[in-house]
């Protein structure tokens, strides 16, 4: 993990992947194993907007599985051309 900064009660992580879709890089404030703020930008097309993306991650548990569940449940798979909720899950949580 691309640990920006640690403070206090949580950390701000930094993931970059590159795949066959684009680039995406993904900002995230945890505290207490909580993403409480994302931000996402990159080289990729989605038919949803950023914020869509990351709407789906404030409040999910920073774990693959729970990413991975927040972005599904939200629309996100088959949203990003040629990347999945399955690779985003593995960037950011992994």
């Amino acid at each position: 993990r691309d640990l920006v900064r640690s403070r206090g009660l949580g950390d701000v992580y930094k993931r970059q992947g590159r795949f066959p879709g684009g680039k995406l890089t993904f900002r995230l404030d945890v505290q207490r194993g909580v993403i409480r703020s994302a931000s996402v930008w990159g080289d990729f097309f989605s038919t949803l907007s950023a914020e869509a993306i990351t709407g789906a991650l404030t409040g999910c548990r920073y774990d693959r599985a729970a990413v991975l569940d927040a972005l599904r449940k939200n629309g996100i798979d088959g949203a990003v051309y040629q990347i999945s909720a399955a690779d985003m899950a593995a960037l950011i949580a992994d």
